[in-house]
């Protein structure tokens, strides 16, 4: 649907999809989204980092993830890294700190359609 004064154009960006895997099955993934603003410098939202429920114990698989995600996201030349978890998810929170990632403002969600079990805004 078109919107009356309002000029649109297709941005191209890219992103990674980073797995580890045990014997043939994937047991750790994320996600690295390399994105432009009118500033003009690439800015990196690693999202999505998940370890399959039987590996958990090893609590390196998402440091690997993470990792990997933020070298690739230096040799792209990005500013800022932002990543997103819950308030209350204390393991993701102190995965980022090891990282040096700072807690700064709130993230504002609109759920179009509930995925994943979760409910719709």
């Amino acid at each position: 649907m078109a919107i009356d004064g309002i000029d649109k154009e297709a941005i191209v960006e890219h992103g990674m999809r980073y797995s580890i895997s045990r014997e043939g099955q994937e047991v750790a993934r994320g996600y690295l989204f390399i994105l432009r603003d009118d500033l003009k410098e690439p800015f990196g939202l690693v999202n999505d980092i998940f370890v399959h429920e039987k590996f958990r114990e090893e609590k390196d698989l998402k440091k690997q993830i993470v990792q990997a995600a933020l070298a690739d996201a230096r040799r792209h030349g990005c500013h800022t890294i932002i990543t997103v978890c819950g308030y209350t998810d204390e393991a993701a929170h102190d995965l980022y700190s090891e990282f040096s990632f700072s807690q700064t403002g709130d993230v504002f969600r609109l759920d179009f359609k509930p995925k994943h079990g979760r409910k719709g805004s």
